[in-house]
C-alpha cells in the first residue's frame, strides 16, 4: 500500500505539471514563466549487501524537477530531487525520506554580476552519486551535484547538509575579470552519530585572458573550520594560481595549485598535545601548532554531442567528513557517459562512474575535549575509499524509459576502530546496490511568455 500511495503522488505531481504546461499550444490561458521546465518519476528495486553479511531489498520512489528562466538579465534555476525507501525483505539500512534542493538566483549587468546560491539535503547516509545522492534511483549517475562535505561515507546515519554562497564578478576589460566568493556550510546529525561542524570561506581572484583557448587566474582564500561539540576549530589560507586550455571544442583542461596554511583555533587547540600524547589539547597531528600544506586540483575532460569522459583530482583540507575534526583528502574521480542511437524514442544511454579518496586526519580526535558520542572520538588515522557505478538507461518512446545500474562502495580505516552498520557511522566494508527501474521522463518544455 505504501508503494502505491508514493507512486500515485509522484505521477500525480507529473501529470499536473504536464497538465499546467499544454495551455501554451492551445488558445487557453499561459504561464507568466519563460524559460525550460523539466521534471521525471521514477520507481525502482533495489538489491543490496551490506558488511557483516547483512541483505535486503528495497523499494524507491523518487522525483526529480528543474526549471531555468529565460531572462539574461536576471536568471533563476531551481532543482528538486527527492523520494522514498523502504525495506521489502531482508534487513537494509539507508531507508526512508530523502531530499536536495539547490536554487541559484543572478543579477547581471554591462560589465558586472551577482550570484547568490543555496542548497540543502537530507539524506540517511553520505552522497553516493547523481543528484539525489542515493544509488539506485535511475537519475543520471554522477558525482553529487554540487559535490559534498560528507568526503566519508555512511551508512544509517541522517544528516543535513546546507551550503550557502554569494558571489560577485567584474569585468574590468575584454580579458580581466576580478572575482569575489563568500561561502558558509554546515553539518547536522540529528540523531548523534557524526561531528558537527560549520566552515566559512571567503575567496578573491584575479583572471586574465591570455588568448582564446587560455586564462590563468590567480586567488586567495580564507577558510574557518568550527565544531559544535567541541571548542576546536583551525584557520586555512591558501593562495593559488590556475591555469586553464581548452585544446579544441571537444577537450579541455585545467590544473591549479599553492600552499595551504593551517593555523588551530579554540580553547582545546591552544593547549599544546601532540597526537596520542594524552594532553588535553588537540592540535595538528604533523606539529604542535600551525602546519603547511599543499592544494592541488587538475581535471581534463573530453565531451561531444552524444557523450564524455571526464577525470579530476583533488588534493586539499576540508572539514573532516562528519567524522574527523579536520581531514587531509586526496581523491581521483572518473567518468564516462555516451548516448546510442539518434532517435529519441529508442535510444539508449551507458554511464560510468569511479573514484578514490584517502582522508587523514589533521587533529587527534582521542584528544579532542568534545561532548559527542565516544564512538567519534575513536576514529583517527588514515580513512580509505574506492566507488564505481555503472548504469545502463535504454528509452520507450518519448516520455517513458527502463534502467538497471550496480553501484559498489568500499571503505575502510583501522581495525580497532571499526562499527557494525547496523549502529550506523562510517561505513567499514563493501556496500553493493544492484536496481532495476522503470521512469516516466518526457522531454523538457520550453515556456514561452
Amino acid at each position: 500500500m505504501r508503494s502505491v500511495i508514493a507512486i500515485t503522488i509522484v505521477l500525480g505531481v507529473a501529470v499536473a505539471a504536464k497538465a499546467q504546461v499544454a495551455p501554451e499550444a492551445t488558445s487557453g490561458p499561459v504561464i507568466p514563466l519563460s524559460g525550460n521546465l523539466s521534471y521525471a518519476a521514477r520507481y525502482s528495486q533495489t538489491i543490496q549487501s551490506f558488511p557483516g553479511g547483512v541483505n535486503g531489498q528495497n523499494a524507491m520512489v523518487t522525483g526529480d524537477f528543474s526549471y531555468t528562466s529565460a531572462n539574461e538579465r536576471t536568471p533563476f534555476t531551481v532543482t528538486i530531487g527527492a523520494g522514498d525507501s523502504w525495506v521489502i525483505s531482508g534487513t537494509s539500512y539507508n531507508n526512508g525520506p530523502f531530499e536536495n534542493l539547490a536554487i541559484s538566483q543572478g543579477l547581471a549587468g554591462a560589465r558586472w554580476s551577482i550570484h547568490l546560491g543555496d542548497t540543502v539535503n537530507y539524506l540517511t547516509g553520505a552522497p553516493v552519486e547523481g543528484f539525489a545522492g542515493v544509488p539506485g534511483t535511475g537519475e543520471p549517475i554522477s558525482e553529487p551535484t554540487p559535490p559534498s562535505d560528507e568526503t566519508i561515507q555512511t551508512v544509517n546515519a541522517t544528516v543535513i547538509n546546507n551550503a550557502a554562497n554569494f558571489g560577485y564578478s567584474y569585468k574590468v576589460s575584454a580579458f580581466s575579470t576580478v572575482n569575489a566568493n563568500v561561502g558558509y556550510s554546515l553539518i547536522r546529525y540529528p540523531n548523534d552519530n557524526g561531528i558537527e561542524s560549520d566552515d566559512l570561506s571567503v575567496t578573491a581572484s584575479w583572471a586574465q585572458r591570455l588568448n582564446a583557448r587560455s586564462t590563468v587566474t590567480g586567488s586567495y582564500a580564507y577558510s574557518h573550520f568550527n565544531y559544535i561539540d567541541a571548542d576546536l576549530g583551525f584557520n586555512v589560507n591558501t593562495p593559488t594560481f590556475q591555469w586553464q586550455y581548452t585544446l579544441n571544442p571537444k577537450v579541455s583542461w585545467k590544473i591549479s595549485g599553492g600552499p595551504q596554511f593551517l593555523n588551530p583555533s579554540g580553547s582545546n587547540a591552544s593547549e599544546s598535545s601532540g597526537s596520542g600524547s594524552g594532553g588535553t589539547g588537540a592540535v595538528p597531528e604533523d606539529e604542535e601548532h600551525s602546519s603547511i600544506g599543499a592544494s592541488i586540483a587538475a581535471s581534463i575532460s573530453y565531451e561531444t554531442r552524444w557523450g564524455g569522459a571526464s577525470v579530476t583530482y583533488n588534493r586539499g583540507i576540508d572539514s573532516g567528513g562528519g567524522y574527523l575534526y579536520g581531514g587531509k583528502s586526496d581523491s581521483l574521480v572518473g567518468t564516462f557517459d555516451h548516448q546510442f542511437g539518434h532517435r529519441v524514442e529508442s535510444q539508449l544511454s551507458v554511464a560510468l562512474s569511479a573514484g578514490y579518496r584517502n582522508t587523514s586526519s589533521v587533529f587527534d580526535t582521542a584528544d579532542s575535549g568534545g561532548s559527542g558520542s565516544p564512538i567519534l572520538d575513536g576514529i583517527s588515522g588514515d580513512i580509505v575509499s574506492e566507488y564505481g557505478a555503472v548504469q545502463a538507461t535504454r528509452a520507450l518512446g518519448r516520455n517513458f524509459s527502463a534502467n538497471a545500474s550496480f553501484t559498489a562502495t568500499e571503505q575502510g580505516y583501522p581495525a580497532q576502530n571499526s562499527n557494525n552498520p547496523a549502529t550506523g557511522y562510517a561505513l567499514n566494508g563493501l556496500w553493493r546496490v544492484i536496481s532495476f527501474g522503470i521512469g516516466y521522463t518526457p522531454q523538457p518544455i520550453h515556456l514561452r511568455h
